[in-house]
């Protein structure tokens, strides 16, 4: 047994599977990890076999031992001293954690809480617990005075305390069961700095060392580099994800080099061996270089975030600089092994993260692999067949992870890593980080690297827009089966053993077959699950704004409105750099989810912001083949924005023929209603009006069209019973007035509506003229998105969220 660590991390793996099926108790797997340790041993003493076994048992039982016990100690004492206490503000005293991040007008930490005072006394928490703690800034001091919050520092301050959210669409990012993986259960918001009082300030705090050093790092990248650049730079050099600009950050990830923006393995493993190679040159024996790297590295561990890859990088550099100095072996694959046994041990919910996956997964497919593939290549030049070799596997493994996390891949994803990989790593990280030691006694020589850094970063720039411009090989996948998952890795093996030269005698057939086997499964991976046997309707939860996804069972998909967007103006020191848009936070990921490859028909049934602001990212991002609006002549900058790309991505736009039933899909009909060319009133009641039948089940949209509207329909109008109303403008008492509901007697009505909006969507009134007609309501801000499965003409709603979760507190 050459690599027993190895052995044990694949029966963590197991374990962790095995946990989330089985969900027993701390003690069943405790018992049998003890007697799997005692049995293996003993019958390894008596024959010398059953080892492999005996380790993926240990692995398998203490990685059961390990989540179960933490699932079972994952309760809050927080909860039960304030609950039924509502929305009120409570002071408490805690311990800043984490390095407070300023965003415009909001100030956000981790705070530790130790007490909370409730019915006139301080009462203190049996363990300490975290709060993810978000303060607004109302004024410029506020701001001013935020930067000199420091981490560990003790305060005194009141929050208003609610549980995370839930996700509210299918697809969204589950923030609840982010924040509890790590030990957070409660939001707190606090209204103002002026009322946080510091009570203790850990100055000397070795972590508040480097958090300063991390501060003024960033204030050194934004006085070398341009603007522009200095975004890129904060990420790749110090892991500020945030920092960089939205434009190039989308560039990347449509690429999949989204890697190459924060510190990533082969970042840690440039700079550390380009340190410790250069003391060595500047006369540094051996073991002393080694150690002087070794000191360094948790301080850049923490500098940099502290991220998986990081840690994972960090870790495995240390065990091999550890086996220089001691002379032993240096096996990357059992220090791998070790690094990830202690990242699991230390919190296991990282293994359901798709970062720490990837990294761990290529640079496993990395140790193995790629000596053996570079043999195989037929390229003269060695580290030409290295860097391809590496590009191919790291690209093979990363593409079933792709589909099922983030369920995008990009084909030119190989041929962008093996063009910009390089560059970045080898040129602009050792060389940026150069510019930041010349900085701090040699201006002018760091500012002369910073501007050959900047060439380089352009050049990868200009190289990114113009394949992601050029790029028609960009496609959204369905996240596939598990049976395809496993077909995967079997055809992936049979691939690299056959261009390894594992056949000898037939190694042309074998490599033919299994790369026509590798490539038919891809496609069974891009026409899989196309369509159903139902036509399924999703009113998506876009908080206060209108989006609906038609998807037939043939894969026609029309999407009808786009949600909206922040575009609150923030100046100077408010301005957020990240804002709601739910365009890119709902409807895209929605729609990635689904493996929605086009969108056959964009309506977009008015100008309003809350239902275009969301069409400029879908339009930029997914292939549109037709637009569909009314006649009315563009008004507001946010229009024209998206005409302007609808123009420039060159997609058709028409104005419907009104009265006109018109068949666009098997067994699915439409037909317009209103507005006419001669409409020239008030935007909402520019709305376009249409009816969908889908198997004879009929549908009615009206966008935001009010009392006006709808009182011009029934007088002009046939108007016929209908089986779904979407409830005109959130609900506003503007419209559905009571004789519409009894002319078009609708069974369900569905109301897009923000959670707690200010407008008070929807009207009292509305409800009550609902309930008088006996209609069944459904509503986004109670239910989150509303699925509808329609088949054989009969409706079976599945609403994403259930009413009364146990969790949620009383409103």
């Amino acid at each position: 047994m050459k690599r027993p660590l190895v052995v044990l991390s694949v029966g963590w793996m197991l374990g962790s599977i095995l946990v989330g099926w089985c969900g027993l108790p701390p003690l069943v797997y405790f018992v049998g990890f003890v007697i799997a340790l005692a049995g293996g041993g003993w019958i390894y003493y008596q024959w010398r076999k059953g080892i492999v076994v005996t380790l993926l048992m240990v692995g398998l039982c203490a990685a059961g031992w390990r989540i179960a016990w933490m699932e079972a100690h994952q309760s809050s004492a927080i909860t039960p001293l304030i609950r039924g206490h509502g929305t009120q503000m409570v002071p408490v005293v805690g311990t800043i954690r984490s390095l407070p991040e300023r965003d415009g007008d909001r100030l956000q930490f981790v705070l530790v809480v130790d007490r909370i005072r409730l019915g006139g006394k301080w009462h203190r928490l049996p363990k300490r617990e975290p709060v993810q703690v978000t303060v607004i800034l109302s004024t410029l001091r506020e701001w001013q005075q935020a930067g000199q919050v420091e981490p560990y520092q003790t305060v005194k301050m009141p929050l208003t305390f609610s549980p995370p959210p839930l996700p509210r669409n299918p697809a969204a990012f589950d923030y609840r069961t982010y924040l509890a993986h790590r030990g957070i259960h409660w939001l707190g918001e606090g209204k103002s700095l002026s009322v946080m009082r510091p009570l203790a300030v850990a100055h000397y705090h070795p972590m508040n060392w480097v958090y300063g050093m991390r501060q003024r790092s960033g204030e050194v990248i934004e006085r070398l580099y341009p603007p522009a650049i200095a975004g890129v730079m904060r990420g790749i050099l110090l892991g500020e994800r945030k920092a960089v600009p939205e434009r190039v950050e989308q560039d990347y990830a449509t690429l999949g080099i989204i890697h190459l923006l924060s510190i990533s393995g082969l970042h840690v493993s440039v700079l550390l061996a380009g340190g410790y190679i250069g003391l060595k040159r500047l006369g540094m024996t051996r073991e002393k270089a080694a150690i002087v790297v070794l000191v360094c590295l948790p301080v850049y561990v923490i500098l940099t975030g502290m991220g998986a890859p990081v840690i994972r990088s960090a870790l495995m550099a240390g065990m091999v600089l550890l086996a220089t100095l001691w002379r032993h072996h240096r096996d990357l694959l059992s220090f791998l092994a070790l690094s990830f046994l202690g990242q699991c041990v230390w919190n296991p919910y990282q293994l359901g993260e798709a970062g720490f996956q990837l990294t761990y997964a290529i640079t496993a497919a990395l140790i193995v692999g790629t000596h053996s593939l570079s043999e195989a290549l037929p390229l003269p030049w060695s580290w030409a067949r290295q860097m391809l070799a590496g590009t191919m596997i790291a690209q093979g493994v990363s593409l079933p992870f792709s589909f099922v996390h983030f369920h995008e891949y990009s084909l030119l994803s190989w041929l962008a890593n093996l063009l910009f990989v390089p560059v970045v790593s080898l040129g602009v990280t050792p060389l940026g980080m150069m510019s930041l030691f010349l900085a701090q006694g040699w201006e002018t020589g760091a500012a002369w690297l910073a501007h050959l850094v900047t060439m380089f970063v352009k050049g990868v720039e200009w190289g990114t827009d113009w394949m992601v411009w050029a790029n028609p090989l960009h496609f959204t996948w369905q996240a596939p089966p598990v049976w395809w998952l496993a077909c995967y890795a079997l055809f992936s093996l049979y691939l690299f053993a056959a261009w390894c030269g594992a056949f000898r005698h037939t190694v042309v057939p074998h490599r033919i077959c299994s790369l026509v086997c590798w490539l038919a499964l891809l496609c069974v991976a891009a026409v899989m699950q196309e369509g159903g046997s139902a036509t399924r309707v999703t009113f998506l939860d876009v908080s206060q704004g209108d989006c609906t996804v038609i998807e037939t069972k043939t894969g026609h998909v029309i999407v009808i409105d786009g949600g909206g967007r922040d575009i609150r103006e923030r100046r100077g020191w408010q301005a957020r750099k990240t804002s709601f848009d739910a365009g890119k936070q709902v409807v895209l990921p929605f729609l990635k989810a689904q493996g929605i490859h086009q969108i056959d028909t964009l309506v977009m049934t008015h100008g309003d912001l809350d239902h275009i602001g969301g069409i400029q990212v879908i339009v930029e991002r997914i292939p549109v083949k037709r637009v569909v609006r009314n006649p009315s002549s563009v008004q507001t900058p946010m229009e024209q924005e998206v005409m302007e790309t609808i123009r420039r991505r060159a997609i058709p736009v028409y104005v419907p023929r009104l009265g006109r039933s018109v068949t666009i899909d098997e067994g699915v009909e439409w037909q317009f209603y209103h507005p006419g060319m001669e409409s020239r009133r008030e935007r909402n009641e520019d709305s376009l009006v249409f009816l969908v039948t889908i198997e004879g089940v009929r549908l009615l949209f009206p966008g935001d069209a009010g009392s006006p509207t709808e009182t011009e329909l029934l007088r002009r109008v046939r108007l016929p019973d209908i089986h779904l109303l979407k409830v005109a403008h959130h609900g506003s008492r503007s419209g559905t007035q009571a004789e519409w509901l009894k002319t078009l007697r609708p069974e369900h009505a569905v109301i897009s509506v923000g959670e707690r909006n200010r407008y008070g969507h929807p009207a009292p009134e509305v409800i009550q003229r609902l309930q008088r007609e006996r209609i069944h309501i459904w509503r986004t801000d109670r239910q989150g998105a509303i699925q509808v499965e329609i088949e054989d003409g009969r409706l079976r709603f599945a609403p994403f969220l259930k009413i009364g979760s146990p969790f949620d507190m009383k409103k």
